[in-house]
């Protein structure tokens, strides 16, 4: 089976299960990014044994990689939302 056989019968059922896991707008960028790596890895198709699992797979730790990132992303939020206003005022009156 070819690159282009196995993405056409797998990628819908890829967006719906990518769709019960991020929201909408993130939807296929994750998708993109889950064909961007079959298609980096279709040399060693013939290592794969199930296309369809190894896919799922690919979505599933581009879903993890997804969260990780947007828990990194709002942790930073808030540590700066955190960070005391009374700190900031201080040091910039003491350069004056």
């Amino acid at each position: 089976m070819k690159f282009e056989e196995i993405w056409e019968e797998n990628h819908l059922h890829l967006k719906y299960f990518i769709a019960t896991k991020v929201p909408n707008q993130d939807i296929m960028d994750i998708l993109q990014n889950v064909s961007i790596e079959f298609f980096k890895n279709v040399q060693n198709y013939k290592e794969i044994q199930s296309p369809k699992k190894w896919l799922f797979q690919v979505t599933r730790n581009l879903i993890a990689d997804y969260y990780k990132t947007k828990n990194q992303s709002n942790e930073s939020e808030l540590n700066f939302a955190n960070t005391s206003s009374e700190g900031f005022q201080h040091c910039v009156c003491s350069n004056k």
